[in-house]
């Protein structure tokens, strides 16, 4: 399930659902992604910012892509590996 909402020049999509990989490979996806559409860069990680800050929400920097191919590799796909402050971290590298 997809969620897209357009809000100040960013595109905010929730993606709800799973990464299937095979009959019996499974695992949970819930993540909101923002996306630039007519914003800017310092714009989206300030937004970025006070999700994880206010928020609670941290970053997961793997793809659906590659979750999904550790997922058919039978890998375990965890959870993102960033807590709250390496993830404000990484939005400081970015900005």
């Amino acid at each position: 399930e997809r969620l897209q909402v357009l809000h100040q020049g960013l595109l905010w999509a929730l993606d709800e659902g799973e990464l299937r990989a095979g009959s019996t490979q499974r695992a949970a996806v819930a993540e909101l992604e923002l996306e630039l559409v007519d914003a800017s860069l310092a714009q989206l990680l300030a937004q970025a910012r006070e999700l994880v800050q206010q928020d609670g929400l941290l970053l997961e920097p793997r793809s659906k892509a590659a979750r999904g191919g550790a997922l058919a590799r039978g890998l375990a796909v965890p959870p993102t590996d960033f807590d709250r402050q390496r993830s404000l971290d990484a939005l400081d590298l970015l900005s």
